[in-house]
């Protein structure tokens, strides 16, 4: 899981989890406490009740009022609220018309005296009492029971509604907990989009306000940021220093091995040129494309044409340039001069009499510009093959360009493609796709 949001989203859910596990177990239990103590009141309610409903006569015998009883349940069979007198040898002298089930055994607790059972069935409080009849004591002893089951039940509603209202708290604190970590990771993800406008090159640097936390992370990007575009441009320099030193020496050696007419020694310089052309190439563009400027492609290749059209006036090429206004793309301004005049050149010098040139935005994220001549075109089935190191398609034409292979190199490193393809009716066609900039 690479995901921080996620991380925290998952780990604050188990820690809610587990606090509501723990609190509806400590309120289940509070509630389980609560109803014993609420019987228990209950049934000794009962038991003054129905000591105050009961009278004995001369006797001795018990007589009980039962119009009188505390609870109508009592005078209903099977109700599950009990009540019996016993007499002092625990006798059974009196029960109410609930009792329909054999009762638990009841002891005899001391006048005065609480006694309490619960045996899984039953709970129960019992009273002892002396009863004074023309001073003739009676000793009895009232018990007051209830189902089990009845306890239960209110246990169980309980415990249901406790699960719903817990699960639904739950539910609304998960949602809130998860917009909380969105607003939380804003920042974060805010710095992550300012750090792809740069990449892209639709910004130099990171301008965005960013939290205390995160200005000490920004301030050192934006200083990396600038120490890297210094290293870039002395890179640069010095490659361009390099590949001027190196000029004039093979243009001598050249010129030299062209008077001689010495075969060897002229491939072996054009192979000289090629190789630095290629890797002078290469490390240049994988310096200037990781944060290039944006660039304005209609006018780019307005200019390129323009250029090119008189380059080769004598052969009379019509030029048709269709472009949207307003597409930029994330390349560096030198790469694409070079690639994209090669692609022109190459198409300008093999042309009849027409070269086509249409620009425009594809699939949202790239830009397409394609380039179509109505030449003799690459004159194989898979046009691809120039596109491989050592493979030129105008060997018999002298050519200033970096070459297919490097082109194809250069566009790839900055996150383009370029394609070859034959057209139908002759000719040919070279697609250069390259990153679009978002325009906000």
């Amino acid at each position: 899981m690479n995901s921080i949001h996620a991380r925290l989203l998952l780990a604050a859910t188990a820690v809610l989890l587990l606090f509501v596990v723990i609190t509806a177990w400590v309120m289940q239990r509070a509630d389980q406490e609560r109803l014993l103590v609420a019987v228990d009141t209950r049934l000794q309610g009962l038991v003054y009740g129905v000591l105050g409903a009961t009278e004995v006569s001369d006797r001795g015998e018990i007589l009980v009022d039962r119009f009188s009883l505390p609870d109508s349940s009592l005078a209903q069979a099977g109700s599950g609220r009990y009540v019996v007198i016993q007499d002092a040898q625990g006798r059974i002298v009196w029960k109410s018309d609930s009792v329909i089930d054999q009762l638990p055994p009841l002891q005899t607790p001391t006048v005065g005296e609480w006694l309490k059972i619960q045996d899984g069935d039953y709970i129960g409080s019992g009273l002892g009492v002396r009863w004074y009849v023309d001073d003739n004591p009676h000793r009895l002893t009232l018990w007051a029971l209830e189902s089990a089951s009845m306890s239960r039940s209110e246990s169980e509603v309980f415990a249901t509604t406790l699960v719903i209202w817990l699960g639904l708290l739950s539910l609304l604190l998960l949602a809130i907990l998860y917009l909380v970590l969105r607003w939380a990771a804003a920042p974060i993800n805010r710095l992550g989009r300012a750090v792809d406008e740069v990449r892209s090159g639709e910004r130099r640097e990171i301008v965005a306000a960013m939290p205390k936390e995160l200005e000490t992370v920004k301030a050192a990007i934006n200083r990396l940021l600038k120490h890297e575009r210094g290293r870039q441009s002395h890179y640069r320099n010095s490659l361009g220093d390099l590949a001027h030193s190196l000029k004039t020496p093979l243009a001598v050696l050249s010129n030299d091995a062209h008077a001689a007419n010495d075969e060897s020694r002229i491939e072996q310089l054009q192979r000289i040129e090629e190789i630095l052309s290629y890797h002078l190439t290469r490390a240049t563009s994988s310096e200037t494309t990781a944060f290039a400027e944006p660039l304005a492609i209609s006018s780019l290749l307005r200019r390129l044409c323009d250029s090119l059209q008189r380059v080769y006036r004598d052969k009379g090429v019509t030029v048709s340039l269709n472009c949207t206004e307003g597409l930029l793309a994330s390349c560096d301004e030198k790469l694409f001069f070079e690639v994209a005049g090669n692609l022109l050149d190459n198409a300008f010098k093999w042309t009849e009499s027409s070269v086509t040139v249409r620009c425009e935005k594809q699939g949202g994220s790239m830009i397409a510009i394609v380039i179509t001549d109505d030449g003799p075109g690459f004159g194989e089935s898979d046009p691809s093959i120039y596109l491989q190191r050592g493979v030129r398609a105008d060997e018999r034409v002298a050519g200033q360009g970096i070459g297919l292979s490097v082109a194809q190199l250069l566009v790839t490193e900055a996150g383009g493609e370029l394609k070859l393809e034959n057209v139908p009716a002759g000719g040919a066609r070279v697609s250069l796709f390259l990153p679009a900039v978002s325009q906000n």
